[in-house]
């Protein structure tokens, strides 16, 4: 039975890269892929900033600093390093909300859910570890907040007060190992065994389609979307650089407020909640436990005869509760919260979440399809791009700007987007 029941899961005589629907072929079907595409960004940024940056107290924020003013490149670096890792968690997110919603961990898929909900704890793990490298005030605060919560936990408590956390220097060591190969090892071999379980069992969807190969058909969808997100990157990364707030110390920690990363907000905002500081905090503690269990186990907690409506309700109310949580943690830093306060705005955020939900299933939309260019002006257009990337990268090269590049991307994926390979009127 238990082998019948792998087999079925894994079938380990099946291939890669199997024929994909045509109607697989769009954004939303994608978001894994480009959070994939993040991961291993960050791979290329992480390693390029390692050949200058040093893990040690002393030293580390002055490395930054160093890779910033001086390194070529190097401000660009540190702000693709960022923005990759906030856009690998945030995509990260949408697509685990997305497969939740339209129930796609249902059998045989339950492994692929399972294996891609420990995939999106090792990415905020990643981020967790990754944010105290910099050794900003900032990013030490909210790291020793963090740790001061794992601290409270039975089972764990011993080892971060006594093992992590017994010295500065020991804490850095650990992080910065933790956070460039440990973390990113375990997540490469869930993603082979994510990517396994997908060719096996092929994309959830409901809509029947003709089938297109793999390659060249579907990879240049991939690569199109690809380069639309790293012109965005780089766009982002252009305006918006990457900056770091002043060196820790204990007497410029006196000047801030801990803060953590966004991604993190949410919960930092429940914990400030009175009751929870001062006696519900291992009651919080089993809730939250039990709540991230059961996701991680809902394909043997849903019933099959599960309705889609409630996913939807489900994921709205999820997304909104983050999104309101996460924003009240941000103007109320430093500020204990009321429990009744707590209690009106989070019912509050889930009634009209599921009002909005309920309205918007409740209009019907008729988009209809139409052709914009003709053979002859595709052709012309394709040409043209092409000229503009040829002098966007040289003039990208010569003048060392990320815009140009930003652009090279954009225009690269606006000519396959044009010329179609996918298409199905072959």
């Amino acid at each position: 039975m238990v082998k019948e029941w792998l087999d079925e899961r894994f079938k380990l005589k099946e291939g890669f890269f199997k024929p994909v629907p045509l109607s697989t072929l769009h954004f939303w079907d994608w978001l894994g892929a480009l959070a994939f595409m993040s991961f291993l960004m960050q791979g290329v940024t992480g390693i390029l900033i390692a050949f200058h940056y040093v893990p040690l107290p002393d030293k580390a924020y002055e490395s930054v600093q160093l890779i910033k003013n001086y390194v070529p490149y190097g401000q660009l670096l540190l702000s693709l390093h960022r923005y990759g890792a906030y856009s690998m968690i945030f995509l990260a997110f949408i697509h685990m909300l997305r497969n939740f919603i339209i129930g796609s961990y249902r059998k045989p898929r339950e492994i692929t859910w399972i294996v891609g909900m420990l995939m999106g704890i090792i990415a905020l793990s990643s981020g967790f570890t990754g944010y105290l490298l910099p050794w900003s005030v900032i990013s030490k605060m909210a790291t020793d907040v963090g740790l001061g919560i794992l601290s409270e936990i039975p089972g764990i408590n011993y080892i971060v007060s006594n093992v992590i956390y017994s010295s500065d220097a020991f804490l850095m060591q650990f992080f910065f190992i933790t956070h460039v190969l440990l973390l990113p090892a375990v997540l490469t071999v869930l993603f082979m065994l994510k990517m396994w379980l997908f060719e096996v069992h092929g994309p959830y969807h409901t809509v029947e389609s003709k089938k297109i190969n793999w390659f060249p058909e579907a990879f240049s969808y991939f690569v199109m979307l690809s380069f639309y997100y790293m012109a965005f990157l780089l766009l982002l990364s252009s305006w918006l650089p990457a900056d770091f707030p002043p060196k820790y110390t204990p007497e410029i920690a006196s000047q801030y407020l801990p803060s953590p990363e966004w991604y993190f907000l949410w919960l930092y905002q429940i914990i400030k909640i009175e009751w929870i500081q001062k006696e519900g905090f291992y009651v919080f503690l089993i809730v939250l436990f039990i709540l991230l269990l059961s996701l991680v186990l809902l394909p043997f907690i849903v019933k099959p005869g599960y309705e889609r409506s409630i996913g939807e309700y489900a994921g709205a109310i999820m997304f909104s509760e983050l999104i309101v949580l996460s924003f009240w943690g941000n103007i109320t830093l430093g500020q204990s919260i009321n429990l009744l306060e707590a209690i009106i705005i989070i019912l509050g955020t889930g009634f009209f979440a599921a009002l909005i939900i309920r309205a918007i299933k409740s209009i019907k939309f008729n988009v209809k399809s139409f052709k914009v260019l003709s053979s002859k002006n595709k052709a012309n257009l394709e040409l043209f791009l092409s000229l503009l990337i040829i002098i966007f990268t040289i003039l990208a090269l010569i003048l060392s700007s990320t815009f140009l590049m930003a652009l090279d991307f954009l225009f690269s994926a606006l000519i396959i987007n044009i010329m179609k390979p996918w298409r199905d009127d072959k």
